[in-house]
């Protein structure tokens, strides 16, 4: 047991219930993982496909072409 108390603790996410704890096992059954958000850096080299991404998640269907061809024709 003294290795339990001596290692570092983090947060976990469920997958399935999105609750959070210390344990690997949630209560429904579903597999917690460590919640960290990603490293800050001036050069992001996937800030082109995170907008594109955003773009399909919150554009309806008919605007979502135009608005594809234009923030591909940006870069």
């Amino acid at each position: 047991m003294k290795n339990f108390y001596t290692r570092k603790m983090h947060i976990l996410k469920c997958e399935v219930c999105g609750s959070y704890g210390l344990k690997p096992v949630c209560e429904c059954g579903g597999k917690r993982f460590r919640v960290k958000p990603a490293r800050f850096s001036l050069k992001d080299a996937y800030a082109k496909y995170r907008r594109q991404y955003k773009l399909l998640n919150t554009m309806p269907s008919k605007a979502l072409g135009k608005a594809i061809d234009k923030t591909l024709n940006k870069v």
